[in-house]
């Protein structure tokens, strides 16, 4: 795990489902809103990794990974940046 030196790392989740664009949109905001969450970034081109910055001293990987999970996907944690 990468702890930038402004406290910020990042985790790519990964999405089984494959979601059309309002789904993705949705589930964007909606992690995005949780508490220590950065920024939430989906490729267009690999639509099913999410890439999530988030504030360790706030929330964890396992807390933004069933926060994902809570938008009704099934999800797992790729890895760290």
């Amino acid at each position: 795990m990468k702890v930038y030196k402004f406290g910020i790392t990042e985790v790519v989740v990964h999405i089984n489902e494959s979601l059309n664009k309002k789904h993705l949109e949705n589930l964007t905001e909606n992690v995005s809103n949780l508490n220590g969450i950065s920024t939430v970034l989906i490729s267009d081109q690999k639509p099913h990794l999410i890439r999530v910055s988030y504030d360790p001293q706030t929330i964890n990987s396992q807390q933004v990974l069933e926060g994902v999970k809570n938008n009704g996907v099934h999800a797992q944690l790729a890895g760290w940046l």
